[in-house]
């Protein structure tokens, strides 16, 4: 129960702080370079999630 609530709060986390850098790079008029920056965090994080998956299991 532990592990759930954990992992629910760092996908809070990470959403949350991918919307404040969605709406800095929409500032400062840089929207490619967060597309790109998004992807890369996107493929780590299912990396992530993939590998606590596994752990727990």
């Amino acid at each position: 129960m532990f592990l759930l609530k954990f992992l629910t709060s760092i996908i809070l986390f990470i959403s949350k702080s991918s919307l404040s850098f969605l709406f800095t790079f929409i500032l400062k008029g840089n929207f490619k370079d967060f597309i790109k920056i998004y992807k890369i965090s996107k493929i780590l994080y299912g990396i992530f999630i993939k590998r606590v998956i596994y752990f727990t299991n």
